[in-house]
């Protein structure tokens, strides 16, 4: 999922071109293709943003982050309106009406997630493929046991550190008119090309939002509900005092 929202503008874009190849019989109009992928991709571009603030892990949020999801959040959520999906589930509910609250409640929550447990099903994953073709069951769970002992070795742990060190390439750079060699991580730039490029896919999907307020959060699901019978609760206790 992470990845289909990261990479939503090319997938939309391949799906939009793909579906404009059909015969145009029995098919939405070119115009609607192209909107309904557009506004998918601008969804999943501010979304992306969204989920990446809620892991900012607790005691490091900061208030200009706070500002930043808030915007984001009702942002996305106009867009979600938009495309005129339910905002009555249970996750857009969440997020709209109670991500912020927890977020500046705990300052972070994003060391309360379970990523650590999905990343424990991928290793799991990896490695009932490579024993897929052993009979023997027991001896699977004892590989397996041997395999996990030696993934958690300091031994391990060190020699990965070093070789991730060892990888990182060294670049010069002016600074105040000085040169200066900084270590350079291949990862850590691939990193940074696709932050910059999702923050400018972000930027134009919220320039879309036609009926942003700023400083407004958009309130739906229980909040609208309660709102409603609030509302009806008073216009009846005011015509039972006229009665």
């Amino acid at each position: 999922m992470v990845t289909f929202m990261t990479k939503s503008g090319d997938i939309m874009g391949d799906l939009c071109d793909m579906l404009l190849t059909l015969p145009a019989e029995g098919r939405c109009s070119n115009e609607e293709v192209i909107e309904v992928t557009e506004k998918f991709k601008n969804v999943l571009c501010v979304f992306d943003g969204i989920f990446s603030l809620a892991h900012t892990p607790s005691g490091q949020m900061t208030e200009y982050s706070v500002s930043r999801l808030q915007s984001y959040v009702t942002e996305g959520m106009t867009l979600w309106r938009e495309m005129e999906l339910s905002t009555e589930a249970p996750k857009p509910h969440a997020i709209e009406d109670h991500l912020v609250d927890q977020v500046v409640r705990f300052h972070g929550i994003g060391d309360l997630g379970e990523d650590f447990v999905e990343q424990s099903h991928l290793t799991g994953i990896r490695d009932h493929e490579r024993t897929r073709t052993l009979k023997d069951r027991e001896e699977v769970a004892n590989i397996h046991c041997r395999w996990e002992h030696k993934r958690k070795l300091q031994a391990v742990l060190q020699k990965i550190e070093d070789v991730t060190k060892a990888s990182i390439r060294k670049k010069r750079v002016v600074i105040n008119n000085v040169v200066t060699t900084l270590p350079i991580s291949r990862e850590v730039e691939k990193k940074q090309k696709i932050r910059e490029e999702k923050l400018l896919l972000r930027n134009a999907a919220l320039v879309t939002t036609s009926s942003f307020i700023n400083g407004v959060y958009l309130n739906t699901g229980r909040k609208k509900k309660l709102r409603t019978l609030r509302f009806r609760l008073t216009i009846l206790q005011l015509e039972s005092r006229k009665g």
